[in-house]
């Protein structure tokens, strides 16, 4: 069934392309003059085309480049200030880390108490975590 419908269709193309030939051939017009338009009278219509002025045209691209470039400055200049504010708020939280670890450490170390009981609670996580695998 589709094998007779697309030699229907190919058969209609050929036999539409034969007829368009044939008209502009015997009319003699061109393919390539269809885009012209003509009033009533056959005379072509007056149409008005805008020429390109090409030093406008580089001013133009000149002031977007510029533009462009001007832009691009500033985002690299905000983003670099970004980066910088990052850094310094990971670095200062790093070393609050740290102050605080030191702090914990010294606080835990002068407690004999404190120590056994961290010691204990390491092992009871541990204990746990490998309970957990074996079930």
């Amino acid at each position: 069934m589709a094998g007779k419908f697309g030699k229907f269709l190919l058969a209609t193309a050929a036999v539409a392309a034969a007829v368009a030939g044939t008209y502009y051939y015997t009319t003699g017009k061109s393919i390539l003059d269809l885009g012209t338009e003509e009033d009533e009278d056959g005379n072509p219509t007056g149409r008005s085309y805008v020429t390109l002025n090409t030093e406008r045209i580089a001013d133009s691209v000149k002031s977007t480049a510029s533009d462009l470039a001007d832009s691009a400055k500033r985002l690299s200049d905000e983003a670099v200030d970004l980066a910088k504010s990052v850094a310094r708020d990971v670095s200062g939280r790093i070393q609050n880390a740290a102050a605080a670890e030191d702090a914990k450490e010294e606080a835990s170390s002068g407690d004999p108490f404190m120590d056994a009981l961290d010691e204990e609670l390491k092992e009871v996580k541990q204990e746990e975590f490998f309970d957990d695998e074996e079930a």
